[in-house]
């Protein structure tokens, strides 16, 4: 499978000693889904569901620390895992930063390791992955809920939010409209922005392109890509019902741009 379609794939193509390639998550792409996940409004839940169990809490996919840094001013003991060292090195630079964090770090726990394989000794009275990460998780749903399963204490909850996108039997494939946006970065130079979305629905998976581009004519233009599973509401219910948490509760929060769902499992006394 091709990593760029489209105006993406013209620019690797035809300029490729004028462009950095990375996947997202990794190196300078790390700093662009820093730049464009600030833009996910699911903290609140987050917060709200922490505020209940009182922790700890074991994040996954916790990434640069949008979710992670919050919650942990809050005063939760919180596990971070990631896969990406860069992500991770990112949150370490802003906790070594700021004297804000320097009292807290006995409180968070970073760990490199992929969530699918995780050696961790603790329980949890929340496991919460953010930013719609279950879709980057490849193991059979119900699996990787029971793994969660046996990570929580009594009582605790499993906390995901997902982008709600079924699998479409009567097309092949959906190509979204180009995004674009700008963003200064710390010399004071613009970047501009541009991503876009291919779902192709025989495969079951959603391929992403992103171009970054910046007014200071001696850096080179990023070019970074990511793909990921596409499921709906019914495949995380199936799922659940399958696994030892035996159902779920989807919640759903609107916005003026989009709906957002949420998914809680709790492991029952």
């Amino acid at each position: 499978m091709k990593k760029y379609f489209q105006i993406f794939e013209r620019i690797s193509n035809t300029y490729p000693d004028k462009i950095f390639e990375c996947p997202l998550y990794y190196k300078k792409a790390a700093d662009l889904y820093d730049a464009i996940a600030v833009n996910y409004n699911d903290y609140p839940m987050f917060l709200r569901q922490a505020m209940l169990t009182n922790g700890p809490i074991l994040e996954l996919c916790c990434g640069s620390g949008r979710l992670t840094l919050p919650l942990l001013k809050t005063g939760f003991k919180i596990t971070a895992v990631d896969l990406s060292e860069d992500m991770l090195g990112n949150m370490k630079r802003t906790i070594e930063s700021k004297k804000k964090y320097a009292r807290l770090k006995d409180n968070l726990t970073i760990v490199n390791e992929d969530m699918l394989n995780l050696n961790l000794n603790e329980k949890y009275n929340l496991i919460m992955i953010g930013a719609t990460s279950i879709r980057l998780m490849e193991k059979d749903f119900a699996e990787f809920f029971n793994d969660m399963y046996e990570l929580l204490n009594e009582g605790g909850v499993f906390l995901f939010n997902f982008e709600n996108i079924p699998v479409c039997t009567d097309q092949e494939e959906k190509l979204e409209p180009l995004s674009m946006g700008d963003l200064q970065d710390d010399t004071d130079n613009m970047n501009l922005i541009a991503m876009q979305r291919l779902i192709r629905y025989t495969e079951k998976r959603a391929f992403v392109n992103f171009i970054s581009m910046s007014t200071d004519p001696e850096k080179k233009v990023l070019l970074s890509y990511t793909d990921y599973r596409i499921f709906g509401i019914e495949d995380i219910k199936k799922a659940a019902k399958e696994s030892l948490f035996g159902e779920c509760e989807i919640i759903k929060e609107s916005t003026y741009e989009t709906d957002e769902y949420f998914c809680r499992l709790i492991k029952k006394n």
